[in-house]
């Protein structure tokens, strides 16, 4: 992550937001550095007014639909977080994570003290199909 742009709180809320309400398609790839285990998923950004993240497949999430992914935005302001682009994020280890390259117009890497490392990145058009 060493060659990606760190981003200011202000920053980062501005990417959710953009991610929360324009984005069709995010890819959410969640990395333990420790344990060596990732886990890739796709769907959905929603930011709820309790101020928590879901990643979900579908258009909406429905009371029987479990989340993919779910975190608070408490959790994420605890990590730091840098700016991904498609050249800066083919560097990272989780460029090896997916079988093709991935299209993606721009993502947030989140670090966490933990080990544990999330990166959200918004699917172009092309992928979301």
């Amino acid at each position: 992550m060493d060659s990606m742009k760190p981003l200011s709180p202000e920053e980062v809320a501005d990417f959710m937001q953009r991610l929360n309400t324009e984005s069709t398609k995010v890819a959410a790839v969640l990395f333990d550095t420790k344990a060596g285990f990732s886990v890739v998923l796709s769907g959905v950004l929603d930011i709820t007014e309790g101020e928590v993240v879901l990643v979900h497949e579908g258009e909406e999430l429905s009371l029987t639909e479990g989340a993919l992914l779910r975190t608070s935005l408490a959790a994420l302001r605890g990590a730091t977080c840098e700016f991904a682009d498609p050249l800066t994020f083919k560097g990272t280890p989780f460029a090896s994570l997916f079988n093709r390259e991935l299209r993606f117009s721009f993502g947030l890497v989140f670090a966490f003290p933990q080990g544990l490392v999330l990166a959200l990145l918004e699917v172009e058009e092309s992928e979301a199909g």
